[in-house]
């Protein structure tokens, strides 16, 4: 069942709506009201795998995602977000095991909007297995931009950290989500090290 999805999208998925051509875009752009509240929103370009094909024009996630925002149907992502396809380098610090780099390689396959912390979020597919969830291979990640350097970009490469060095860095940018997380959502670090905005 839909969580309060307009009767015009009950043809997506029930856990997210999957942008991934013009006609579900021109669909998503015409359905006001609570998407950002209430729904999980991936785009995903349309050469994915078992994407539909478009019936209008050319289609892609930078310019989907900035009609909706445009459209204030989705807030602005508080940073640059990586491009679909890009070859990123993201922080796995919390596997069960973690790597042993603390780092998986892969690339974007989309971007995401999270509703329950209402924050945009990457997902990748990693070239390999990177670090385990308890006795399960780890094939793939959907984190926080935060998370994600894109290789080649003028940050500092994690393959270039230390773990210790990694988990460092993880920790800063964690207690900063949280100092900077929207109040709206509810949420706050439950570690106790950030303590919420009043």
């Amino acid at each position: 069942m839909a969580k309060k999805r307009h009767s015009d999208l009950a043809y997506w998925r029930d856990e997210f709506i999957r942008i991934t051509n013009n006609d579900e875009l021109e669909l998503l752009l015409s359905s006001r009201g609570t998407i950002a509240d209430h729904e999980d929103v991936a785009f995903v370009e349309p050469d994915h795998e078992g994407s539909a094909p478009s019936t209008k024009g050319d289609y892609s996630v930078a310019s989907a995602i900035k009609r909706v925002i445009a459209a204030r149907i989705l807030p602005a992502p508080k940073v640059e977000l990586p491009i679909v396809w890009a070859r990123v380098e993201t922080m796995e610090v919390g596997g069960k095991p973690p790597p042993a780099g603390l780092y998986g390689v892969g690339v974007v396959t989309a971007l995401e909007w999270d509703c329950y912390f209402r924050s945009w979020r990457v997902e990748v597919i990693f070239d390999q297995s990177t670090g385990g969830w308890c006795g399960y291979p780890i094939l793939g990640t959907h984190t926080f931009p935060f998370d994600v350097h894109v290789i080649g970009s003028s940050e500092r490469p994690f393959s270039d950290m230390t773990p210790k060095e990694i988990k460092t860095l993880y920790e800063v940018r964690r207690q900063q989500f949280w100092r900077e997380i929207d109040p709206a959502s509810g949420l706050h670090d439950a570690s106790g090290i950030v303590k919420p905005r009043e």
